[in-house]
This record gives structure tokens, sequence and C-alpha cells, in this order.
């Protein structure tokens, strides 16, 4: 748009207005009607009919005066009237305008239909009185609340499908936990009771360090009764597969450890014949659960 100079302060602004964005000083001060031209071109061809002269008619007078380009033209008038703007050496539609003392006209080109359009300023009015065209860029806030809306439906849908996914396998994997545990048909799980060691019992040393060693054996045999339902659940398989022995692993650990320990207990107190049945008992079970273990990875 074209840059408008205030008589005040001097400064240019670019927005049709009655008062000057910079300093507020009143355009028109007189009370007179204040004409101002815009029209730089009247078509798109930047060299033809550049800064027309805009010929400015009062109702009931053949002719007023001239304005071109950013030119400001003062009438006087007494009471409200119409004036009647037309190019003067173009052939282009008129434009009319009710104007009353005070008021400030900007006179603009339509290029889109081809004609003149003014543009009416009451002197006590600061804002353009026409349709802002910033409102395209204005964000549409029921559209914006809609998308909103979307996300959030999609959001909560998703989260309510990982959630039914979660308790679907979490039922099954308790459905597979609460089964007949089974421990694959390899061999019997070697394993010794209180019975096969009468005599060391007579010992509370022996006899409290047995019942630990026992819970751990329990402990390892139930970690290894939950391997063959693990191994059907989608988690635990592909690389995640090797999770699977995990929880068994450590419960072998503990339960070798309590097995020394029980071992050194034995031999301190004079049963060799029973530490050794106790060492070849866990070097049994080892090699059995490594061969089960074999057997649920490779299938063999």
């Amino acid at each position: 748009m074209v840059q408008l100079k205030c008589p005040e302060c001097g400064k240019k602004f670019s927005t049709p207005t009655a008062k000057c964005p910079h300093c507020g000083s009143q355009i028109n001060k007189d009370g007179k009607v204040m004409v101002i031209s815009l029209v730089k071109n009247l078509f798109d061809f930047p060299y033809l009919y550049r800064n027309p002269s805009i010929e400015i008619r009062q109702k009931g007078f053949k002719h007023v005066a001239d304005v071109k380009y950013n030119e400001k033209f003062e009438l006087a008038i007494n009471k409200e009237c119409e004036l009647i703007f037309k190019c003067n050496f173009v052939d282009l539609p008129f434009s009319t305008c009710e104007v009353k003392p005070g008021d400030v006209v900007y006179v603009t080109y339509d290029n889109g239909l081809n004609c003149l359009r003014t543009i009416k300023i009451h002197n006590k009015e600061y804002n353009i009185p026409v349709v802002d065209k910033t409102n395209k860029h204005k964000v549409n806030i029921k559209l914006l609340l809609a998308i909103i809306g979307v996300f959030i439906l999609l959001a909560l849908y998703t989260a309510v499908l990982q959630m039914l996914e979660s308790y679907q396998l979490e039922k099954y994997r308790q459905a597979k936990m609460q089964e007949t545990p089974t421990l694959y048909e390899i061999q019997d799980v070697p394993t010794i009771e209180m019975t096969d060691l009468p005599q060391a019992f007579e010992y509370d040393d022996i006899r409290q360090q047995f019942e630990i060693w026992k819970n751990t054996q329990d402990r390892f045999f139930y970690e290894v009764s939950l391997i063959p339902g693990k191994a059907s659940l989608p988690e635990y398989q592909g690389i995640m597969g090797q999770t699977i022995f995990r929880d068994a692993n450590k419960a072998l650990d503990e339960f070798n450890d309590e097995d020394e320990k029980l071992e050194r207990l034995l031999r301190y107190h004079g049963f060799t014949d029973e530490a050794e049945y106790l060492k070849h008992d866990k070097e049994d079970l080892n090699k059995w659960y490594f061969q089960m273990r074999r057997k649920v990875k490779y299938g063999k």
C-alpha cells in the first residue's frame, strides 16, 4: 500500500485513518472534506496508466478538482453532500460517496471490478469501515477445537486398545500360570529328601541349613515350571526369548550356593558319604536343567 505522510510529524503510515498513528494528530482539522488518492496503477500493466488523475465532482457542480496518487485535496462544505470520483481520461465506472464536514475520503482502485472505490472515515472514527483483509490470517477457533477434539478422541481410542490388549495378555498369562506345571519329559527330576540323611539331622545347624536349601530348591522348581507358559507368550518370542530362563537361572544360582553351604556342614560333622551324595545330586540337577533348557530353545 502507498505511504501517506502526516502533515504534523512528517512520519509516514500506510493504513488509511483519520488520525496519525504516530503523533495522534487529526488529519482533517478544519472540518472540511479531505480527499486523498491512492490510485497508482489502473491496470495490471505497470507502465500503462500510471499515476492517473482522479476527477472530483460535487453533485450540482460540474467539476471541483483533480487529485493524483498520494495527493490531498480539501473541499469546504457546510452540510452533507455527495461527491463523484472519476478517472479524467479513462472511461471507468465512477464512484460516489456521501460525505459531511470533517470526513476523510480515500480513493482506491478495485482491480477485480475495474472501477474506482472509496474508503470514507468519519472525523470521530479511527478504523477503516471496510472488511478487514487480515481475517484470512486469523485462527478459526471452531476448526481448531474440532481438530484438537479429533486428536483427543484418537488418543483415547489408542489408549483403550492398549489397555484391552494388556488386560487380555495379563489374563492369558495368569491362566497359563494357573495350569498344572509340567517339567518336560526328559528324566526324573533329581532331588533328595530329609529321609536320605537320617543321622545328619541330629545336628541343628545341618537341619536349619537343609530347610534353607530345600526352600531354594522349591523356588527353582517353581521358576522352571513357569517356562512352558512363558514360551507361548508373544513377548518371549524372538530375541526377547533369551529372558525366558532369567528367573530360573537366578534361582539355580541361589540353590547352588545353599547346596555348597550344606555340603560343607556335612563334611564338617563327618558325614562324607552324605556330602558326596549331595554333590552328585546337585550335579545331576544342573545337568538336567541345562538339557531341558536346550530342548526348549532348540527343540532337541
